[in-house]
């Protein structure tokens, strides 16, 4: 929903009368507060449960939804996408924790994998299929059918979501009554710790900066998804839509290349980091998480390159050809590598924590990403 505005920015700035890069700040303030609101999140999930904040989250973004579509200033705009970002944010943040405890070590970077490719393809994918919307629909549209997808979200949430684990309690909804009555009790929100709430439980997943490993695997993930992601989404309407001449949808399609490399990457990236832990086990007995950012270095490789060939060819074309996109497919296959490995290495390093790794890893991915939009736009 953040970047799926991205192929109207020509529209903003035109319906609005603001420059091209305040059309940006759009994005960059729901990436500013995607990266921040999970933390309140994190600590009302520990004490209330996942399932009612994620029915909740949906309904709210679809309520945001319908007003950006019916906005007329550029005020009420950044208004209603401030608001949808902080309002959606919840998954963002605790998906590594649910994935944890889901799934068996063995498994945990595959499973972590496709985590991590949803949140990655997200950005490429919202701009993608925007691109046709607002070409033969026009840009309220962006925003109704992002509220058409939050309804249908809740609708599936109320019968395949269940409270699988909250202060070591389970949640009394059996998804086969069908009951008014207990569906309408399982819709009610209930706390499940007494714990307090206090301050420092908003400020305890920054506490790992003290943990150099997971800082370390922290900012090396910010660093290369702003550099092979953020970049060419951002990029993409001026890089290809500007200097060829193309329309929305053409613009829209060129994010194709994202989802293809990040899809090769992953089914190398899971997989083959979980073999790869097997074997060293089987060999030698014991694993070390560390054993894993062996691989990291055929990521940070191919983002070098995907950026070399991407921006080369960009340079040298005076008409669309297809070897820029060729660039950030390879780009997008190294970041999703290294995305995938490094927060598995993180979880592997401290697995009580696993949650408050996720809201570490997207706040300091998401705020970098915040600060090199606008210098993007401007170079």
């Amino acid at each position: 929903m953040a970047a799926g505005i991205i192929p109207a920015f020509t529209s903003f700035a035109a319906r609005y009368n603001v420059s091209l890069t305040e059309a940006s700040y759009l994005v960059s303030v729901q990436i500013l507060l995607l990266g921040v609101t999970p933390i309140f999140w994190n600590v009302i999930t520990e004490r209330y449960g996942r399932r009612h904040v994620l029915i909740f989250s949906v309904l709210g973004s679809m309520i945001c939804n319908i007003g950006g579509a019916l906005c007329t200033t550029y005020a009420g705009q950044m208004a209603t996408r401030a608001l949808t970002a902080a309002i959606i944010s919840p998954p963002i943040g605790i998906g590594s924790g649910v994935v944890t405890e889901l799934c068996s070590p063995d498994q945990r970077a595959r499973k972590l994998g496709w985590w991590v490719l949803m949140t990655i393809l997200g950005t490429p994918g919202g701009p993608l299929t925007m691109g046709f919307v607002v070409q033969h629909a026009g840009v309220q549209w962006i925003f109704w059918t992002f509220a058409i997808m939050n309804f249908l979200q809740a609708v599936a949430y109320v019968p395949f979501n269940e409270e699988e684990r909250c202060g070591g309690q389970q949640d009394n909804y059996d998804p086969k009554d069908s009951s008014l009555g207990k569906i309408v009790k399982s819709l009610l929100p209930k706390r499940n710790d007494g714990r307090p709430i206090q301050i420092m439980d908003f400020l305890s997943p920054f506490s790992l900066i003290c943990e150099p490993r997971i800082l370390v695997a922290a900012l090396a993930t910010a660093i290369t998804f702003c550099y092979g992601n953020i970049v060419f989404v951002v990029e993409m309407p001026i890089s290809f839509g500007e200097k060829f001449g193309l329309d929305s949808q053409s613009t829209g399609l060129q994010f194709i290349s994202v989802i293809i490399g990040c899809l090769i990457g992953e089914q190398l990236s899971g997989p083959t980091s979980d073999y790869f832990m097997k074997t060293l086990e089987k060999r030698r007995g014991h694993v070390r998480p560390a054993d894993r950012l062996w691989l990291t270095y055929i990521g940070f490789l191919t983002i070098i390159a995907g950026l070399l060939v991407w921006g080369f060819q960009l340079q040298r074309a005076t008409t669309w050809n297809i070897t820029p996109c060729v660039g950030v497919a390879i780009a997008s296959f190294g970041n999703q590598i290294q995305s995938t490995i490094l927060t598995a290495y993180a979880i592997d390093s401290n697995k009580d924590k696993s949650a408050a790794i996720g809201v570490f890893f997207n706040a300091i991915r998401l705020l970098y990403g915040f600060v090199r939009i606008p210098i993007f736009l401007l170079l």
